[in-house]
């Protein structure tokens, strides 16, 4: 499901799932709407290995899952960069480019990605064009709202959709299966690692 503005919603109400209570993945977007019954917005999460775990940092209700992931040589790296990471702590969210585990030691969530696609309310200098593809992204609005949006779009022209909503920071989540679901639509049969989830 492609949402054609994106929606805003208060950090204090999202929550990032990767295994519920028995260490299990919930993987399906319908998994996650049975555990979190009054759920209304679902995306999928950042990177991830084909074994459906979080390629870098991952927090979930404060306990780390997964490590941060650094790029341990820039020369053969084509990975595009700066990595960022979505945190939410005590109500409020904000991303942070910093890669020092330390800065997230007491967070309630935190999610790694890449790249960056706007920074202090200006596109990423580094982002290619980039050819449109669906890709969806987490923003935060000067209010302190988390805005999602899920496009067919490229680089540049998905990070310049955050600012024209009022972004000053936006992070990229995914291009291999960039997914949202609503209330009321029907869940697709896609697996992911980690889910974004607002109930």
């Amino acid at each position: 499901l492609a949402i054609a503005k994106g929606q805003s919603f208060a950090p204090s109400n999202i929550k990032i799932v990767w295994k519920d209570s028995n260490d299990i993945p919930y993987m399906l977007f319908k998994n996650v709407q049975k555990a979190f019954p009054n759920a209304t917005f679902m995306t999928s999460g950042g990177r991830s290995t084909k074994a459906h775990h979080p390629t870098g940092l991952y927090i979930q209700k404060g306990k780390r899952l997964s490590n941060i992931h650094t790029i341990a040589n820039p020369k053969t790296n084509t990975e595009l960069t700066p990595f960022g990471i979505f945190v939410i702590n005590k109500g409020k969210a904000y991303i942070s480019t910093s890669l020092n585990q330390n800065d997230y030691k007491e967070v309630d969530y935190a999610l790694q990605s890449n790249p960056v696609l706007v920074w202090e309310g200006k596109v990423n200098k580094q982002l290619p064009v980039g050819k449109p593809i669906m890709r969806n992204g987490i923003g935060i609005k000067k209010d302190g709202s988390v805005y999602f949006a899920c496009l067919k779009m490229g680089y540049r022209d998905f990070a310049q959709h955050f600012i024209d909503q009022d972004c000053i920071s936006a992070l990229h989540l995914s291009d291999q299966k960039a997914e949202s679901w609503q209330k009321d639509s029907k869940p697709s049969y896609s697996r992911y690692a980690t889910i974004i989830v607002v109930e």
